[in-house]
């Protein structure tokens, strides 16, 4: 049986705990999700406890998403990114203007 949000896609700009599962949420809902990630990785990724060299947190929160890191979070690479992506549906950002 599909699942109910299975086709769509979700670009996902947030960081840190509302976003991330939030996203998490709607990727167990079928959603393919893609985290568009700063230069060097969120900082959840650095956060005790750690599992594998990766914060545990992090881990959980961004489980069944692909990652994807932009050039810079603002400014040219950040437009790169959304061109990129233009074709896809859903933009979800809770962070984009940090």
């Amino acid at each position: 049986m599909p699942q109910p949000l299975s086709g769509l896609v979700v670009l996902d700009f947030t960081t840190l705990l509302p976003g991330p599962l939030a996203t998490l949420m709607l990727a167990e809902a079928g959603a393919e999700v893609i985290k568009v990630e700063r230069p060097g990785g969120e900082e959840m990724r650095a956060y005790a406890p750690r599992h594998d060299g990766e914060g545990a947190f992090f881990a959980l929160l961004n489980r069944g998403k692909k990652t994807w890191c932009s050039i810079s979070r603002a400014g040219r690479g950040m437009r790169r990114s959304l061109r990129y992506w233009r074709a896809r549906i859903f933009w979800s950002s809770s962070s984009a203007r940090a």
